[in-house]
This record gives structure tokens, C-alpha cells and sequence, in this order.
């Protein structure tokens, strides 16, 4: 239930399996706060993620590696810059899913 539209190959790229491994070892809050995230929502639908729609997309964009994912929740997107490193990856998902998880402030 996920497609990866400009990443040939997407399961044997680093990047990909590192955001995978990155997943597996979230907590259960870290995860809903990625699903939020990608899509806007941090419940999986009713009907499991089958029910996705638009499919989650995981892309690569070209921003260098020090900058933070990006998302497009219309479109249930993440863009992943090419990271060097699984550690660069997990620090920058993490800053990326945990400062935009209170939404916005009051000035």
C-alpha cells in the first residue's frame, strides 16, 4: 500500500530501507505522529491502510541532506533528501515528526 514513483528500485535503495528501519523502531506514538505526518490524520482508516487514498508515496527530492523530510498531506506524500547515513535519516525524521506534532502556536 505504498508506492515509490520516482525511486527506481525503491527496495534495494538505502534511503528506502532506512526510513523502513527507521519505522520498525519507532514507538507506537512516534508512528502515529508519522502517519500525521504523511497524511494529516494519525488513525489508520477502519478499513487498514488498504484504504489509503491516494497510497502513502514515499519520493526522493533533492534538497541536500541536512534538510528535514517534507510532506504534502493531499497527497499522503513523504519526499526524502538522499540522507548518508541511517542515524542522519532517524535524527532528521524525528525532528521533522515532533516539532509540527502541536501544530501551531499562538504568538
Amino acid at each position: 500500500n505504498v508506492v515509490y514513483p520516482n525511486i527506481p528500485n525503491a527496495l534495494q535503495d538505502s534511503v528506502v530501507q532506512w526510513f523502513w528501519q527507521c519505522v520498525e523502531n519507532m514507538s507506537q506514538e512516534d508512528r502515529a505522529r508519522l502517519l500525521q505526518f504523511i497524511t494529516g490524520s494519525s488513525q489508520v482508516p477502519p478499513d487498514g491502510f488498504k484504504s489509503i487514498d491516494p497510497k502513502i508515496n514515499v519520493q526522493r527530492n533533492f534538497n541536500p541532506p541536512s534538510h528535514l523530510p517534507v510532506s504534502h498531506t493531499c497527497f499522503n506524500t513523504i519526499e526524502l533528501p538522499i540522507y548518508r547515513s541511517f542515524e542522519q535519516l532517524q535524527e532528521r525524521l524525528a525532528l521533522a515528526i515532533k516539532e509540527g506534532a502541536e501544530g501551531f502556536g499562538e504568538a
